[in-house]
């Protein structure tokens, strides 16, 4: 494997809240697609930049640009993480994400 191979499938999400007839808030998914990208550490800079902020990352993912449509989360095996902060570097762009409390297999497709 190369250095700068792809090592992180993850799933591009954008999840919207909604009502369902019983006027309760619930999660669905309007929009997914598979991609592939790499995981990489988060710089000991990017941590001290994050802790100013409040928002600590637990994961930072690159990807090629173009194949980012402005979601907001990404899942990555089980886990739902929500894309905090993002860092266009010529073709690709770097996905700083949070985890969340969402359960991927609680949330509908629309």
């Amino acid at each position: 494997m190369h250095p700068s191979s792809c090592n992180t499938m993850l799933t591009l999400l954008s999840i919207q809240s909604k009502l369902d007839h019983l006027g309760n808030k619930r999660f669905v998914i309007t929009h997914k697609h598979e991609i592939f990208g790499l995981s990489k550490s988060i710089t000991s800079k990017e941590f001290s930049s994050s802790v100013m902020l409040n928002k600590i990352y637990d994961r930072k993912v690159s990807v090629q640009a173009f194949l980012y449509r402005n979601e907001k989360y990404a899942l990555i095996g089980n886990t739902i993480y929500k894309i905090e902060r993002t860092y266009l570097s010529g073709q690709f762009i770097e996905f700083y994400l949070t985890e969340t409390n969402l359960n991927y297999q609680e949330l509908k497709d629309v």
